[in-house]
């Protein structure tokens, strides 16, 4: 009995890191397009938040920085497991 509420913890746990890391992926790559975040040094623009992750050039060309983007997903990850968190906390003392 006990390992069966066990194992539905787990796909939980794993249902939940899953869904957390596609919502850091959506908002890495939506953030810096809906608030206009962009840094622009010698005609080209830098998108990103708070690393930079993709360089659009004048000739329309483009360059993926994958650390930047792997840094972002990161990020995003810890902040959306460390809010969940503290919600389930606030909720278990309500």
């Amino acid at each position: 009995m006990k390992y069966e509420e066990n194992m539905d913890g787990r796909k939980k746990t794993k249902k939940f890191n899953l869904i957390a890391f596609l919502i850091s992926i959506i908002l890495v790559v939506c953030i810096p397009f809906i608030f206009d975040i962009k840094t622009i040094t010698s005609d080209v623009e830098y998108r990103g938040f708070p690393v930079d992750w993709l360089a659009l050039y004048p000739n329309n060309g483009f360059s993926f920085k994958g650390l930047g983007f792997l840094v972002n997903v990161i990020v995003f990850y810890w902040l959306i497991k460390l809010l969940m968190s503290k919600l389930k906390k606030k909720r278990e003392i309500s």
